[in-house]
Parts: structure tokens; C-alpha cells; sequence
């Protein structure tokens, strides 16, 4: 079984995959480039080969701390945009704020999400979604605690 990656720059490289045993092969890759990167697989076992559609997965450099960043400078960004909300125009930017929202949230724990440094990163993202035209969206967690239903107050009486 050979891996193909070919990076975001056009270059090639050929990863054989280990046999595990039964039906597993693993394989082994460090990808050396940030940005959109092509994967696909190859097994030449059968009479006829077969290759895998081709499939892709993105890579983000930074920590953290660079991340929120570089979503402070977009947020500046998004903001100077023309009220031109809904427009074909604002698709690249959904697409980088996409890519750059998720790499975020790849490096949170979920204690570290639910905190108090979660809060003010759930803020930062609800503001660039709402400067690129979005409605603004609830934090997905309670900042007060919810009061009892009221069949559990009524046997509190």
C-alpha cells in the first residue's frame, strides 16, 4: 500500500504503509508545509489496482496564543469590509475564518473551553461570525446556573 500527500506547492511524497496484521496497515507522515494538503492511497494486491479518491485535510502552523492572534488581525479585517453582507465577496473570508476557528478549537481542552480563557475566546469568534454578516449566536454555555423546573420546586414546598 503506497500513501501519496502532495503538499499545498505541488510536492509529491510517496509514503509506503507498514502491515500490521488482518486488515491494518499504518503509516507515518509529518507534513512539512501549512495549508491545504492532497491525500490518497494505492494497492496493487488485487488484479486490477486500486486508488482511493483522493481526500484533503488542512495544516495550521502556530500555538494558541499565535492563533488568537492572527483571529484579532482578521477580526480587524472583516471589519473594514464594505457592507456588502450576503455577497459571493465574503466567501473567502468565511472560508479562512472556517479554517482558522477550527484550528483554534483543536488546541482547547474542554475545561479550558468552558473556563473563564474559553469564554473570552467563544466572545472573540461570536464577534468576527457577526462582522461577517452572521447572527449573532448564544455562548453554548450557561454563564448562570438555570433555575429548577418547577415540578422540582413544588416539592420543595
Amino acid at each position: 500500500v503506497l500513501w501519496t500527500f502532495v503538499s499545498p506547492t505541488g510536492i509529491r511524497h510517496e509514503v509506503p504503509a507498514g502491515y500490521d496484521g488482518g486488515n491494518r496497515w499504518s503509516v507515518r507522515f509529518v507534513p512539512d508545509e501549512i495549508g491545504r494538503w492532497r491525500v490518497s492511497w494505492t494497492q496493487e494486491f488485487t488484479e486490477k489496482p486500486y486508488r482511493s479518491e483522493v481526500g484533503v485535510f488542512d495544516v495550521v502552523g502556530g500555538d494558541l496564543d499565535d492563533l488568537l492572534g492572527r483571529l484579532e488581525e482578521f477580526h480587524e479585517e472583516v471589519r473594514g469590509l464594505q457592507e456588502d453582507r450576503g455577497s459571493s465577496t465574503l466567501v473567502p473570508y468565511m472560508i479562512r475564518f472556517a479554517k482558522l476557528e477550527r484550528a483554534i478549537l483543536q488546541r482547547m481542552t474542554p475545561s479550558r473551553y468552558g473556563g473563564e480563557e474559553g469564554k473570552e475566546i467563544r466572545s472573540a469568534l461570536r464577534a468576527v461570525r457577526t462582522a461577517l454578516g452572521g447572527d449573532a449566536v448564544p455562548d453554548p454555555i450557561p454563564l448562570v446556573a438555570d433555575s429548577p423546573p418547577r415540578w422540582a420546586r413544588q416539592s420543595e414546598d
